[in-house]
């Protein structure tokens, strides 16, 4: 035990001594060959700086390592290489004209070797540049190495490859000129780099990425396999390089051994690589995201071991796992804080971004009470949720001091949470002002700092200094100052705050407004979207960035608003099991291309698997389109199972069955295709609410919104027919049918007899009905039109609607009037105990006296006449001292105020109907609470009834009649104090009962009635449903009479006016002696007569709402040149107020315009209530909505405040705010319906399309909008081969494309490619509209060599691979190569090179770092390994101190040293360097 610690201790001394040795050594004889082993064989020009002061560039900057613009292939360099394109990693971009200066005196290489030229994106474009490559020895003489007259060269250009001896020099210059024009001069200096003598350019390939033909190829092995284990992680490797690309992939992965090793923890785990697959695809390129993902696992790989379990059941080190992959994709592309994404400060790096989550995880701080905990949601993300947490466009910087203030806000108001996760209690609504000094200024650093919690001081955010100014997120809050934000400021924050506490948020656009889409979960964790600072709602809300997904940012989407996907998306995500099987089931039909039966049946199984999938559906229908086989019946049942499935998603739906569409041509099948949409639409309208026993679709409302808006969009008609108009009684096939010869059969009878109509394409498309045929046309059987050759299945009938014609709750039978009020021209009216129906069109009835009245709606466009109401009168009693005046002699002078926002107009106290009420300001705030009537000549006033509205509000307790001749100077005719009411007078009986008289006990001579209700119920209101008025004749000896009209309302048909209500009996003594006068056009005329007594006495008839000609407005279009996208038509300058009509007459909606500017905009549903009634500002924003329920009474507003929040009122029945009840969401999705743009047509394709305009008389205009801009067909191609036998020559594919304006996208534009060898080429192209596609050449008949045999080697040496690199190591120190090569046994010929690139002689020793090449005879196969010598350092092939020194140095952990020496020094094997091992070499040293 003794000698054994004896001899330890000396090989301690000895270790010393050797040790000191080293260190002398080193010091000395051995610093510089040290040094120069510290250099590679090479260095990227792109890795080492340029000398700022003399480098510049013509436009941009100097770019490392990618493109000048990044959209192009991913941002890789590209440059046209012996006419192929080929990508590179490293290199330097700059813009010419560009010069670049490098000081190269510090880098101990020989030459230096790069390809030039112009980015191969940017193909033909410009007149190309000239480069010129300068050395020099002291920067100030330069030595030109390219061509004095050098070539001009463009993107289509072959790249030149240039080597420079740099032996001699010490600074580089890369020079680039315009060539007299700046247009695409992209020049590019690709694989730049300063290289060793020797140095060879070695490929390498790294095994465990294959090709897309090798995958197939195992993949294809595999038949009928559940796709698990071995079997997915081959086809998401597959997927994966098929979306980076094999050869990129390869480069990248062969730069270093860390991209080697993410990129293998990446490829060959089976749950990593799903992770990101199924987490879609990057913003940016899959090369930048990957470069992120790098960083990531660099810093924090560590982090994704850990197996600590959270409370919810999440082990912690998968969720840090699916973050980091989560960001790797976010933050493929930039992300910064929106309000001044360019600032440094602002943009956010994923690294830290990853941290500063972790710790908010770690914290708790996802807790925001204790009734609302994110952590469980944020633990059960999936990727794409999760992107939406990451992605936030947020400075890092501010993302835990956000976190933490809104908590501090929070806990404040405990009961508020959700409130205090919206950006509302933060922000007012103002237009945004950061540059204002205030938020810069120095000596207010302290102020701002204390007063948002410690933002500067403890969260280090950072502030502006004099020359930075830096706009940050706290400068949108509430202060002293008056800042915030207007909608999209507000929004954005509010993204902002929800994402910093876990929840998944994004900023949309609506129609002039930005809103917030934020993320919510169920207790089953299922998730669902909301809309924060909404206007507009689903329907027309857009994003263009990336959704779930990325559904719903294809091409096909575009123009419209497409967030409803975003549902769809989450409802398959919600079934995360099943879409993890879909989306796998797609991948593995990519390895059948070419085989479409295959690839048909795989993606039927797909959907069999999920059916709501759409990357499954859009994947079926491109298969489709390449069949030939497939016949129009084939694409209709396609687009009629599509529809089936998405039934519960409207516009994806819609969407993807219009991409079929285009196959679908006859008349037979265009019919059934436009009954296929309309039927499923119709039914998604009409989605129930889920239950226990049945499920739907997580959000039916969203469902049934979206349905309505489509559907009152589609052009859906196939035929129409009226009662009334220019072609009454005729069934008009659509306009789609013009042109062509039609054969059809209608039904009248409930589709028991059917019959046939042939028109020829010359004519018209218009039956006229008999009368017979008319007249027994039922709602209940209604009318049925057919295409003759379609089977007569429900589905392939078009029913026209007839229905019931239905009389408005709103006539009034008004006694002291002698007619009915609120009669309008579709009406008609007989007298008890007649046949014959009046139209009020032709005159009116004369109910004077004892009388009554059926009045009903006649037959109008598809509705039959209503049913009718008996009206009844009874014979005037009125003493001569209190006589009735007409409403027809009043008008309203002035008013304290009235609710006009809440149908409280003044005029309706005068207006004769009951049903109707005039309501002083909503809010309460009248104080004055009158209202002034003025006569149309003085009158001896009686009295005056109040006849009071509905409610608890406005009734008169104390009331004043004041009386006067000229307005000014009142008189009180009639008080009365502390009036009671026997109910609220909710109905019309009710409010008869309650009618208050004022008697004026000596009645006066005035012209002006005011009313005031001292004091009135419940407060500052005053409400009425009339005044009436009444006068003292026998004052007056003058008889009167008043008018009563036809129609009171705009109309294009004459005015029927009748005298009415005489004071006396009269005697006409104009006008022949007739009561009534029929007004043709607009004017006046009056009525003379005598009393008995021969008194004189006059009645003027005045009419101006006669209106005979058509409204106007013009048309504005969203896009004036050829696009593929959709183009919107915008009615603009509407000359007076319209109803919008549809299609089948209806009238959708009511217009109201002032000054051709757009005031409001009524809803109108199919059965001609109003449902909703947006306002708007002068600017054409929304300021309030006015929701209806089916009562047609107001019963939810929001308001819409300048602070940019939203105000809520709720409304009973009798117009009576109230709390928000318990089902206030019912309420509110009201708001959701409706949501059209009725002055709008989006059309998807060319055509025309007629907006049907109506003003208030009647009269009608077509404003035809049309369009045929719209070009979304993808031109098709053909390939042609000059070659198509058996050959050994090269075969050159030439692409002939459809479209003339149709161009090549890659291939540096060309249309022909050449094939050297077997292989695929895709044609990638685009025509003038946008629309791109592809074409695939396949060449497998050039007879290509045979393969050679491969290279064999055996020795007795050890071998050792490290990634691509092979080493052969334990040959003996003092080996010469004549003996080494006696141990190698191979088929080839064996060469040795030296470090310095010279071969080895046969007597001279092989030394460490040496190659040993191994070819064949041809020289096309090689083997390279790299040799070590035991002992052996620094490659002499002899044990010297200088090695021993090394060995030292590496034992001591020196990191300079490189595997091939460490493995000299292991002498005992164990991997580690001991003292042993320097025993040892001191052994081998002294022998």
């Amino acid at each position: 035990m003794k000698k054994r610690n004896i001899k330890f201790f000396w090989k301690i001394i000895i270790f010393i001594v050797v040790l000191t040795l080293g260190l002398l050594i080193l010091t000395n004889d051995s610093k510089a060959n040290s040094e120069e082993r510290k250099e590679s064989k090479f260095c990227y020009l792109s890795d080492i700086p340029y000398i700022a002061e003399q480098s510049s560039v013509g436009w941009g900057s100097i770019t490392l390592d990618q493109n000048l613009e990044t959209q192009y292939n991913d941002g890789l360099i590209a440059l046209q290489i012996d006419d192929q394109v080929k990508f590179f990693i490293k290199g330097v971009s700059a813009h010419a004209t560009s010069t670049l200066v490098y000081d190269i005196s510090s880098y101990d290489y020989d030459y230096f070797t790069t390809y030039f030229g112009v980015d191969a994106s940017r193909q033909n474009n410009g007149n190309g540049v000239k480069f010129a490559i300068y050395t020099s020895k002291d920067g100030q003489n330069w030595d030109l190495h390219t061509p004095v007259s050098p070539p001009v060269m463009k993107g289509n250009t072959n790249a030149n490859f240039i080597k420079i001896d740099i032996k001699e020099a010490k600074y580089l210059k890369l020079y680039c000129h315009n060539n007299g024009n700046a247009t695409a001069d992209h020049a590019v200096y690709a694989d730049a780099k300063l290289i060793k003598e020797g140095y060879e350019e070695e490929e390498t390939k790294i095994d465990f990425i294959k090709t897309i033909e090798e995958y197939d190829e195992i993949i294809k092995n595999h038949t009928g396999e559940e796709i698990t284990g071995e079997y997915e992680l081959t086809i998401l490797q597959r997927e994966f390089v098929k979306n980076v690309g094999y050869d990129i992939l390869q480069a990248y992965t062969a730069l270093n051994e860390e991209n080697e090793e993410t990129i293998s923890w990446l490829m060959n785990d089976v749950e990593n690589l799903r992770l990101y697959i199924l987490g879609g695809k990057p913003t940016g390129s899959y090369l930048s995201s990957l470069k992120v993902l790098n960083n990531l696992y660099k810093t924090y790989k560590e982090d994704f071991k850990i197996q600590e379990i959270s409370k919810y059941g999440t082990k912690k080190g998968d969720l840090y796992k699916k973050m980091a992959i989560t960001l790797s994709l976010t933050h493929s592309s930039k992300v910064a804080l929106w309000m001044q994404p360019s600032a440094p400060e602002n943009q956010s790096d994923a690294v830290t971004r990853y941290s500063i989550f972790k710790k908010m995880y770690d914290e708790g701080k996802f807790v925001v009470s204790s009734s609302i905990d994110i952590t469980k949601w944020f633990e059960q993300y999936n990727v794409e949720e999760m992107r939406f947490v990451m992605n936030n466009i947020i400075d890092d910087e501010e993302i835990l001091w956000l976190n933490e203030y809104t908590k501090k806000q929070i806990d404040a108001h405990p009961t508020q949470a959700w409130t205090y996760l919206t950006p509302h209690p933060y922000m007012a609504y103002v237009w945004p002002n950061y540059g204002n000094p205030i938020f810069h200024d120095q000596d207010k650093k302290e102020y701002w700092d204390e007063k948002f919690g410690g933002i500067f001081s403890k969260y280090g955010v950072s502030y502006s200094t004099e020359t930075n100014k830096i706009y940050k997120v706290w400068m949108n809050f509430r202060n002293e100052f008056g800042t915030g934000a207007v909608c999209g400021g507000i929004s954005k924050t509010g993204s902002n705050i929800r994402t910093v506490h876990g929840i998944p948020a994004a900023v949309i656009g609506q129609p002039g407004h930005a809103a917030i889409i934020y993320y919510g979960q169920d207790e089953q964790g299922r998730g669902y979207w909301n809309i924060d600072n909404d206007v507009s709602g689903w329907t027309l809300s857009e994003k263009g960035e990336r959704m779930l997904l990325g559904w719903g940012n294809a091409s096909y989407t575009r123009g419209s608003y497409q967030v409803v996907y975003m549902v769809l998306a989450q409802e398959v995500l919600n079934d995360y099991e099943n879409f993890e099987k879909c989306e796998k089931t797609i991948m593995l039909a990519n390895s059948y291309s070419g085989d479409l039966e295959k690839q048909e049946e795989i993606y039927r199984k797909a959907l069999e698997i999920q059916p709501i999938n759409i990357d499954a559906w859009y994947a079926l229908i491109n298969v489709y389109n390449l069949n030939t086989n497939k016949t129009e019946n084939d694409y209709y049942d396609l687009a009629k199972e599509l529809a089936e499935k998405l039934k519960y998603f409207p516009l994806p739906m819609q969407q993807l069955t219009n991409l079929i569409k285009t196959k679908i041509t006859s008349i037979e099948n265009s019919y059934k295709f436009t009954l296929l949409q309309t039927r499923i639409l119709t039914e998604a309208t009409k989605v129930p609410n889920n239950t226990a026993q049945n499920y739907y679709v997580y959000q039916p409302s969203i469902t049934r919104t979206e349905a309505n808006f489509l559907l009152g969009k589609l052009d859906k008609t196939i035929a129409t027919f009226s009662f009334d108009g220019e072609d009454s009684g005729k069934i008009i096939l659509s306009s789609r049918f013009d042109g062509n010869g039609i054969r059809w059969d209608y039904s009248l009878d409930g589709k028991e007899t059917w019959n046939e109509v042939s028109f020829t394409a010359e004519e018209e498309h218009k039956l006229q009905l008999t009368p017979e045929q008319i007249a027994n046309i039922t709602a209940e059987n209604d009318i049925y039109v057919h295409i003759v050759g379609v089977g007569y299945e429900e589905e392939n009938l078009y029913k026209i609607d007839i229905t019931k014609g239905t009389l408005p709750n709103t006539l009034f039978n008004n006694d002291l009037e002698n007619r009915v009020v609120g009669v309008n021209l579709t009406m008609q009216w007989r007298m008890a105990g007649t046949e014959e129906w009046t139209s009020y069109k032709t005159s009116s009835p004369n109910l004077t006296g004892n009388a009554t009245v059926e009045v009903r709606v006649g037959a109008t466009g598809t509705s039959l006449p209503s049913e009718p109401i008996s009206l009844s009168y009874t014979q005037d009693n009125q003493p001569d001292t209190r006589k009735y005046i007409p409403v027809s002699h009043l008008t309203i002078e002035a008013v304290s105020t009235q609710a006009t926002s809440n149908q409280g107009n003044a005029t309706y106290a005068i207006d004769a109907n009951y049903n109707t009420r005039w309501h002083s300001a909503w809010n309460g705030s009248d104080t004055q609470r009158y209202i002034i009537i003025k006569l149309d000549k003085p009158v001896y006033l009686s009295a005056v009834e109040f006849v009071p509205a509905g409610g608890g509000n406005g009734k008169i307790i104390d009331g004043t009649i004041y009386g006067s001749t000229d307005g000014e100077n009142w008189e009180v005719l009639s008080q009365q104090t502390d009036l009671r009411y026997t109910n609220q007078a909710n109905t019309i009986a009710d409010a008869i009962i309650n009618t208050k008289n004022f008697e004026i006990q000596e009645p006066k001579q005035v012209q002006y009635v005011k009313i005031v209700a001292d004091r009135a119920s419940n407060g500052n209101w005053f409400t009425a449903r009339a005044f009436n008025l009444f006068q003292d004749i026998t004052q007056n000896p003058h008889p009167t009479a008043g008018i009563a009209f036809s129609i009171e309302e705009p109309t294009r048909e004459n005015v029927v006016a009748r005298l009415v209500n005489p004071s006396t009996q009269i005697t006409i003594t104009n006008n022949s002696g007739n009561d009534t006068y029929t007004f043709t056009e607009n004017g006046q005329f009056t009525f003379e007569f005598v009393d008995e007594y021969g008194r004189e006495g006059k009645a003027i008839a005045k009419v101006d709402w006669i209106d005979r000609q058509s409204p106007t407005a013009t048309i504005e279009y969203s896009q004036n040149s050829i696009t593929n996208k959709d183009v919107i038509a915008m009615l603009k300058n509407i000359s007076e107020d319209i109803y919008i009509i549809n299609e089948d007459g209806i009238k959708t909606n009511y217009v109201e315009v002032e000054n051709n500017k757009v005031k409001s905009i009524t809803y109108i549903n199919e059965e001609g209530k109003t449902t909703k009634v947006l306002e708007l500002d002068e600017n054409g924003n929304t300021q309030s909505i006015k929701y209806f329920n089916d009562n047609e009474k107001v019963v939810y507003i929001t308001k819409f405040k300048e602070d940019g929040s939203i105000e809520e009122i709720f409304l009973n029945e009798d117009a009576e705010q109230i709390d928000p009840p318990e089902n206030a969401d019912e309420y509110r999705n009201l708001s959701q319906i409706g949501r059209t743009k009725p002055l709008e047509h989006t059309f998807e394709e060319n055509g025309t399309y007629i907006f049907r305009i109506q003003d208030k008389a009647g009269n009608s205009a077509q404003i035809e909008a049309s369009t045929n801009l719209i070009d979304k067909e993808v031109p098709t191609a053909q390939i042609e081969y000059d070659i198509t036998q058996t050959t050994n020559n090269a075969v050159t594919a030439t692409i002939i494309l459809s479209k003339e304006n149709a161009y090549v996208t890659n291939n540096n534009g060309n249309k022909t490619y050449t094939f050297n060898k077997n292989g695929e080429f895709t044609f990638e192209f685009q025509d003038e509209a946008g629309n791109k596609g592809t074409a695939k050449a396949k060449v497998n008949w050039i007879i290509e060599k045979e393969p050679e045999e491969e290279i064999t080697l055996k020795s007795k040496y050890k071998t050792i691979e490290e990634g691509e690199n092979k080493y052969l190591y334990r040959i003996n120190a003092k080996t010469i190569l004549k003996e080494f090569i006696k141990d190698i046994e191979t088929n080839g010929i064996i060469t040795i090179y030296k470090k310095d690139g010279t071969i080895l002689r046969e007597d001279e020793f092989i030394g460490t770092g040496m190659i040993l090449k191994v070819k064949n005879e041809s020289g096309t196969k090689e083997i390279s390994l790299t040799l070590s010598v035991i002992g052996d350092t620094d490659g002499n092939g002899e044990v010297t101190p200088t090695d021993l020194a090394d060995a030292i140095q590496i034992s001591l952990g020196e990191n300079n040293f490189n595997i091939i020496q460490k493995l000299s020094v292991d002498i005992n094997e164990d991997n580690q360097i001991t003292p042993t091992d320097l025993a040892d070499m001191i052994k081998m040293t002294l022998e």
